[in-house]
């Protein structure tokens, strides 16, 4: 599920020249929200994050802290011999798909 990051949303605000109270009043919603976001106190859910986020001109997952898929580390933790390999089976198993 995404989170939002305070910092993102706090720099985005900014970049649009917007104060609290004017991305309040995009989002429908008080300058103590998006006081709260951006201080981390409350994290919203994934819906009124969409909601900022729009009113921002922005996606979602712009204002949100990147997800480490535990996947992405695990690979992390292969050598590179390994990393290949799988590699060239993935894009074996690509091309193999009708």
């Amino acid at each position: 599920m995404p989170t939002l990051s305070p910092v993102r949303l706090r720099a985005a605000r900014a970049q649009a020249g917007l104060t609290q109270r004017q991305l309040g009043n995009l989002c429908d919603m008080s300058n103590v929200a998006i006081s709260n976001y951006e201080t981390g106190r409350v994290s919203p859910v994934p819906r009124i994050i969409g909601r900022v986020a729009t009113a921002l001109g922005l996606a979602l997952l712009d204002l949100c802290e990147p997800v480490e898929d535990e996947l992405f580390a695990a690979l992390g933790e292969l050598d590179e011999c390994r990393r290949r390999r799988l590699l060239e089976r993935l894009r074996d198993a690509e091309t193999a798909v009708p």
